[in-house]
């Protein structure tokens, strides 16, 4: 039964909050929520406990709901505390007037009702009004005073990646070391310096390859330990040096550290090998991962519910485009486009093919209605005024720089040549420097292009790129350095009170971008070594970075089927020549076969095996199952050992070699079946889509496509409709799929050539068939 009467008596919370978007930026809303709990659970709720978040968020959310508003609470407290054996209450308004009497303004929304609680104030500055309230103060000092003192929320995965490390480190007889495979701009640095807070880490030393990035982790350090005032940062540039506070770490238990340190610096001191005397006070430090956390019964997170913790991180898109096409001279033997010889230079330092070069910087700056190219409109323009050009070498680089000035669009741009020693009048001895010199402290109102080979993409963040240019590296370009490259533009930003939502690639190698991105999410782009896990893994990187490819003035967008049916085509095309008589049609599933399945493929074979001038098939061996995914995987491990394997090894090894028969077994029956699809697949009546084209034929509607008739007239007597669908499931999905297009664009080209031609060509595409 619903309560008739509401209670008299209430207990109450003071919350804070705010709002991401131009309006309410830099203000603070600090205001009052009734908590329905036990008095019990009340008085000994801690400040941001789970009870009093809820009891904010229902608040909040009545408040907010109507608009549509994504909110961040950032802190909770109970109004009722304990004074001189008694309890007091105090109220927000009370936590208002502390505010207003300290000099610090209120935001009016309106002004009618004058009904506002929101103040250009940071947290920190709250949370000692809220003190100066409980202590019987009107106002704060003006050392109590500060304007950027709110804590960054960290993202979900951020947070999930620290509480991992905090579960590993307490974990006993454990080695203590834990690896992040963190995408770019994951927010490393940030999640690290927060998990040493988190564990209170008495003495950290951050070791990089990438001094550059010192000014960044000061910048997060300041972030993040603000109101940690017990813990010191140094470096050689920024901070504290390290003798001062280590002498303070040794002399008081209140201080704790974190040194940065060039692991390029430490090598040349002479306490490991170098020739310098220096560093000797990093390398007489007894350094370990040594840990005083304090004892956490529960891990609360602080912004549970609405808030969106991505709203700052622009979306990727990849734009690609075939320039093989336009150029097919310089795609070299694995098809893919030859940015090297592309930008070749001879000994005077100029392009060897300037012309092409030429040509390709006016196609990417053409003005026409269907032009889709990212410099082609004055909208894309300002969309790109910043951006980062990957070039093969130096010498391409200085090449490609006089190019663009001289250009008349290009022209326009200041061009930062940060590869090698970059241009001979421009300084780029610190790269970043250089890049922000010519950005300005206002890049709302510049134009650059970075020309790197390697410089400013890791461990750098510049907020205003929005683009990055691939024009280098070739079909074996490891995913891993082109990840961090493309990744760079991701930074979050908000310029002249405009904010990054988006951030674009444009990749002019469309094998090796989908290549490459498929081993970043560890997709098998083998024929039959696909997953449903792998499909999963792709479609959710492709929904967070859309993949649109370019052919002419044709768009593709990729979903996960079209991006495996392309990275599968060198398969695809050996299927369709051999007429469907390849073993690249089929999928591992037939090494994993159990009793059941075993029985089915019996069977199969007793009616293949009656069918008149039909190969020979193999046997199956019922009693050899057992082959597990797990025991797959360790066999595969196995294969690339060069050490005698234990008994139980030999064991896994000797059901594989079983489990291999039986799977060349089931692919000899299956053909039976499968060298009859190529010439169904080519008679289907195919309906059209709303777009004109077929609709596509794959495994799961094959049996839909292909009408009554026909399925009887060409398959085995015995093998109906129903019987065929105990054995789809062990064809690779995307090769049957893109084998199938493949044949029906065969036919259909064949359609507008003359009738000599168009027989000529239908002749060749039975050839290939083999029934």
């Amino acid at each position: 039964m619903a309560e008739l009467f509401n209670r008299t008596m209430v207990k109450k919370l003071v919350y804070v909050y705010r709002i991401n978007d131009k309006d309410h930026e830099g203000i603070l809303k600090i205001g009052e929520a009734s908590c329905r709990t036990s008095l019990k659970e009340y008085v000994n709720a801690e400040p941001n406990s789970k009870i009093l978040n809820q009891a904010a968020h229902e608040r909040i959310r009545h408040q907010t709901q109507t608009a549509g508003i994504s909110y961040e609470l950032l802190y909770t407290e109970a109004t009722s505390y304990e004074k001189e054996d008694d309890f007091v209450v105090f109220q927000d308004h009370e936590v208002h007037d502390v505010l207003r009497r300290s000099g610090i303004k209120q935001k009016i929304f309106n002004q009618e009702h004058k009904a506002n609680e929101w103040f250009y104030t940071d947290l920190e500055t709250v949370k000692k009004a809220i003190s100066a309230v409980k202590e019987g103060r009107q106002s704060l000092n003006a050392s109590e005073i500060s304007t950027d003192k709110s804590p960054i929320v960290l993202r979900k995965e951020q947070r999930e990646a620290i509480n991992f490390a905090i579960k590993h480190f307490n974990k006993k007889n454990t080695n203590n070391k834990v690896l992040w495979n963190a995408k770019m701009r994951f927010g490393k640095t940030l999640s690290a310096l927060q998990l040493i807070k988190d564990c209170d880490f008495k003495r950290t030393l951050i070791l990089t390859h990438r001094p550059v990035v010192d000014k960044g982790w000061f910048e997060d350090y300041e972030n993040i330990f603000y109101d940690k005032p017990e813990y010191r940062y140094g470096s050689k540039n920024n901070g504290e040096s390290l003798e001062q506070m280590e002498k303070l770490a040794t002399e008081t238990e209140a201080c704790s550290y974190i040194y940065f340190a060039s692991i390029q610096d430490l090598r040349g001191s002479e306490s490991v090998g170098g020739n310098f005397a220096k560093n000797e006070d990093v390398f007489n430090i007894e350094w370990d991962y040594v840990m005083e956390q304090k004892a956490k019964a529960e891990w609360d997170i602080l912004h549970q519910g609405d808030p969106n913790p991505y709203a700052g991180l622009p979306r990727m898109n990849i734009f690609t485009y075939d320039l093989g096409k336009l150029y097919p001279d310089y795609a070299d033997s694995e098809i893919a486009f030859n940015f090297r010889e592309f930008f070749r230079v001879d000994e005077n330092g100029d392009f060897i093919h300037e012309i092409n070069v030429k040509q390709f910087l006016d196609l990417i700056t053409k003005k026409d209605s269907e032009s889709n190219y990212p410099f082609s409109t004055e909208e894309y323009r300002e969309n790109f005024r910043h951006s980062l050009w990957m070039i093969p070498g130096v010498k391409e680089a200085r090449a490609l720089s006089k190019l663009l000035q001289q250009h008349p669009v290009f022209g326009n741009y200041e061009i930062v040549n940060v590869a090698g020693e970059g241009d001979e009048e421009v300084d780029s001895t610190d790269a970043l420097k250089a890049l922000e010199k010519a950005m300005t402290d206002h890049p709302e109102n510049t134009y650059t292009i970075t020309l790197s080979c390697g410089r400013l993409t890791t461990g750098v963040s510049v907020k205003p790129w929005t683009a990055c240019f691939m024009l280098s590296g070739s079909y074996n370009t490891a995913a891993s350095t082109y990840m961090q490259t493309i990744f760079r533009v991701q930074t979050p930003a908000t310029i002249a009170g405009k904010v990054k939502e988006e951030c674009f690639v444009f990749d002019f190698a469309p094998d090796r971008t989908l290549k490459v991105i498929a081993e970043a999410v560890k997709v098998s782009k083998k024929a039959g070594e696909t997953t449903g896990g792998d499909r999963e893994i792709l479609g959710d990187f492709i929904n967070f970075c859309p993949i649109i490819g370019f052919d002419g003035s044709k768009m593709k967008t990729y979903d996960a089927e079209k991006m495996l049916g392309q990275l599968k085509k060198v398969y695809v095309e050996k299927v369709v020549q051999n007429g469907f008589e390849d073993s690249y049609l089929y999928n591992n599933d037939l090494m994993k076969l159990n009793e059941v399945e075993l029985k089915d493929f019996d069977e199969l074979k007793g009616i293949i095996g009656k069918t008149k001038a039909m190969a020979k098939t193999g046997d199956i061996n019922i009693n050899a199952q057992g082959f597990t995914e797990e025991s797959f995987e360790q066999s595969n491990k196995l294969k690339k050992e060069k050490r005698p394997l234990t008994a139980e090894e030999e064991r896994v090894q000797k059901l594989y070699e079983e489990a291999k028969k039986n799977r060349d077994s089931a692919i000899s029956i299956l053909r039976g079946i499968s060298i009859r699809m190529p010439l169904m697949i080519y008679g289907a009546t195919l309906n059209k889509e709303l777009d004109g084209t077929e609709e596509p034929i794959n495994i799961n509607n094959f049996t839909t496509i292909v009408d009554d008739l026909s399925w009887k007239e060409f398959m085995p007597s015995g093998v109906t409709k129903e019987f065929f669908a105990k054995f789809k499931k062990y064809y690779d999905p995307d090769i049957f799929r893109e084998a199938g297009i493949k044949i029906r664009e065969m036919a259909k080209s064949a359609d507008k050539l003359s009738i000599e031609e168009r027989i000529e060509r239908i002749s060749m595409i039975f050839n290939t068939f083999r029934n």
